[in-house]
C-alpha cells in the first residue's frame, strides 16, 4: 500500500511536506548507509529527495525502499501521537483508528486530518497489547468515524477478548443497519457516544453537511438502545442549536430512554474555524438555554453530564452536573493553570489561579479563550 504521491525525477522524488514531517524524513533517510547517499531538501510545499550512488540501477530500489520505510514512519508516527495524546478518564485509553467520515460536519475539529493514513489492523491489535500492561481497563476508539473500518466488528472483538470494555465514538448512521448493530453487540461493544445536533432533522443534517444523516443517526439511536449498547448522546452548543437545547433534551428523554445525555463545547479548530461565524456562540450566550436543558434533564431524573464549561459561567446548583475533564498527565503539564495532552487541551484563564474552585472546574478549550478571552470569566473568591 503506497501513500506517497511522488514524481521520479532522474535520481529522487517529491513528497507534500505537509504530509511528512521534518523528523520523519530525516528518519526515513537515517535507514540508509553505504552506497546510497540521501539528502532532503525542503522547497516551497514539496520535499525533494536525492538519491546518489555509483551504481545508477540501484537508485530505483532505493526510492522504492525509501518510500516504504517512510509510510511505516510515518504511521508509526500517527500512532506515537495518538499514545502521546491517548489520557486515562478511569482507566479509559482513548486510540483514534483513522481518519475519513462520511459526515462533513460544520464544527468538526479532525477535519484537517481526513488525508492522513490509518493503522492496520496488525498495528492497532499491537497498541492494545501494549498499553493492556499500564493498567487500562476501557479502549475508546475514535476517529474520524471508526464504523467505515471494514475491521471495525474484529477489532472490538479483539479488544473484547483482550479484557477491555469497548467503547466507540461514532455518528451513528452505520448503527441504522440491524445487522451491523447485531454483530457490532455480538462483538462486545459497550458503550458509543453519538452527537445529535438537533431535534429538528433539518438543523441536524445543515450541521452534518450531509441530508438524510438524521434519519440514520436516530435508527442508529433506537438499534443501539434494542441491542442493549450503552448510548450516550452528545451535544455540542453552537449558534444553529443553541436556543432549542431544552426542547433537545425534552426529545431524548421521550424518545430514547435509558440513554445519557453529554453536553460539550465547541473546539474551535479545523472545519469549526473555517465555519466561526456561523456556529460558534459564547459560553454565556448558552448558559440560559443549557441550564433550562438542565432542568428538564433533573426534573426528568436524566442522566446528563457538561464538559468544558466554567463553574463561574452556570448557577452553583447545576454544578452537580459539570465534570472536570482536565486530565492533569504530569508529561504534559504546562503550568499550574494549563494542562496539554497532545495539541490542544482544556485550560483555566490566568485570572482563574485565585478562583476558590479551579480544582474542579473543567475551564474550556484554549481555542475559546483565543478568540473571545476571558472577560466572560467570574473567580470565586471565597
Amino acid at each position: 500500500m503506497t501513500h506517497t504521491n511522488y514524481r521520479v525525477l532522474k535520481s529522487g522524488i517529491m513528497i507534500d511536506s505537509a504530509l511528512y514531517s521534518e523528523n520523519t524524513v530525516k528518519n526515513a533517510i537515517s535507514i540508509f548507509s553505504g552506497d546510497v547517499h540521501v539528502t532532503a531538501e525542503k522547497k516551497s510545499h514539496q520535499w525533494h529527495i536525492h538519491f546518489e550512488s555509483k551504481n545508477p540501477s540501484d537508485l530505483k530500489k532505493a526510492i522504492d525502499f525509501f518510500n516504504t520505510e517512510l509510510v511505516k514512519l510515518k504511521i508509526s508516527e500517527i500512532k506515537t501521537e495518538q499514545m502521546r495524546q491517548s489520557t486515562i478518564k478511569g482507566n479509559r485509553f482513548m486510540f483514534v483508528i483513522n481518519h475519513k467520515c462520511n459526515n462533513n460536519c460544520l464544527h468538526c475539529a479532525e477535519s484537517e486530518n481526513r488525508s492522513n493514513p490509518e493503522p492496520s489492523a496488525v498495528e492497532i491489535k499491537k497498541t492494545l497489547e501494549d498499553v493492556l500492561v499500564d493498567g487500562f481497563s476501557d479502549v475508546f476508539f475514535s476517529g474520524g468515524e471508526p464504523t467505515l473500518r471494514k475491521d471495525i466488528i474484529e477489532l472490538v472483538g479483539f479488544a473484547k477478548s483482550r479484557g477491555y470494555r469497548v467503547l466507540l465514538f461514532t455518528n451513528g448512521r452505520k448503527f441504522s443497519g440491524t445487522a451491523f448493530a447485531e454483530h457490532m453487540a455480538s462483538a462486545g461493544l459497550y458503550s458509543v457516544v453519538i452527537p445529535l445536533h438537533s431535534h429538528i432533522p433539518e438543523v441536524h443534517d445543515r450541521v452534518t453537511s450531509v441530508r438524510g444523516s438524521y434519519k440514520e443517526t436516530m435508527q442508529g439511536i433506537c438499534n443501539c438502545l434494542e441491542k442493549n449498547i450503552l448510548v450516550n448522546i452528545k451535544i455540542i452548543p453552537t449558534k444553529l442549536n443553541y436556543i432549542s437545547l431544552p426542547e433537545t433534551v425534552e426529545f431524548i428523554g421521550k424518545n430514547f430512554k435509558g440513554s445519557r445525555i453529554i453536553f460539550d463545547m465547541l473546539h474551535i479548530g479545523g472545519n469549526a474555524l473555517r465555519n466561526e461565524s456561523r456556529i460558534s456562540v459564547k459560553r454565556s450566550k448558552t448558559a440560559k438555554y443549557l441550564e433550562k436543558a438542565l432542568d428538564f434533564a433533573i426534573d426528568k431524573n436524566l442522566d446528563v453530564t457538561v464538559e468544558s464549561f466554567p463553574l463561574c459561567l452556570i448557577e452553583r446548583k447545576y454544578w452537580g452536573c459539570i465534570r472536570n475533564s482536565r486530565i492533569v498527565v504530569s508529561a504534559y503539564k504546562k503550568s499550574l493553570s494549563e494542562t496539554r495532552i497532545g495539541g490542544e487541551g482544556q485550560i483555566l484563564a490566568e485570572k482563574c489561579s485565585v478562583c476558590s474552585v479551579k480544582d474542579r472546574c473543567p475551564g474550556t478549550w484554549e481555542s475559546y479563550f483565543k478568540r473571545y478571552g476571558d472577560s466572560e470569566l467570574k473567580p470565586l473568591v471565597s
